[in-house]
């Protein structure tokens, strides 16, 4: 039997759902580009440090070279995950369930992973503007740098919208008896049970 057209408010919900999916992925994706380009350049610091014998400077630059790796990871492994459960979700409508559960709180984690991402460079900046000339630090390195933290915190407030939007448009995923109508079935089955048994 055909199935009836979905309301136009579940349709609503499922285009706001994809929008704010993809406009965070696009930030995203240009954080992920930004975090490698400039972990490269920070990453021949690490090398004139190795050869000048600096090795506190070394050390401090294989952390800022790992934490953007970090968050490089998390994008991904984010935006792969919730691609297939918003594609399965959205298409087959089978209820919200755990995993729409998991990407919500992994979308507010990544709000604060991406944070303390950009915060970390941010807070080492002036550091690494101030380091001698003999580590090779150019004009267009600086920009890299700068473009890799703002994009971070722009990336991690939309992740923290995306996790707002995906609560309001939980309809986008759900049945047409979800959740209000499903819930109230089920607690008036089992209230009228208890009221029997008393």
């Amino acid at each position: 039997a055909l199935r009836p057209p979905p309301p136009t408010s579940i349709m609503g919900a499922k285009k706001t759902l994809w929008i704010a999916w993809i406009i965070n992925f696009v930030f995203g994706f240009l954080f992920c580009i930004c975090a490698i380009v400039n972990a490269s350049a920070v990453d021949k610091i690490r090398d004139h440090a190795h050869g000048l014998g600096d090795s506190s400077t070394e050390d401090l630059i294989t952390a800022i070279v790992t934490t953007q790796a970090y968050g490089v990871v998390m994008c991904i492994i984010y935006g792969t995950f919730s691609l297939l459960v918003l594609l399965r979700k959205t298409t087959a409508n089978s209820g919200a369930g755990v995993m729409y559960g998991v990407i919500i709180g992994s979308a507010v984690h990544m709000f604060f992973a991406l944070a303390q991402v950009s915060a970390l460079l941010m807070e080492h900046e002036s550091w690494i503007k101030s380091l001698p000339a003999e580590y090779h630090w150019e004009s267009d390195d600086k920009k890299t740098y700068e473009a890799t933290y703002v994009m971070g915190f722009i990336s991690c407030v939309l992740f923290f919208v995306l996790a707002v939007v995906k609560v309001f448009c939980i309809s986008a995923v759900t049945k047409d008896d979800e959740p209000y109508d499903s819930f109230r079935d089920r607690y008036a089955r089992e209230g009228g049970a208890s009221a029997n048994a008393a």
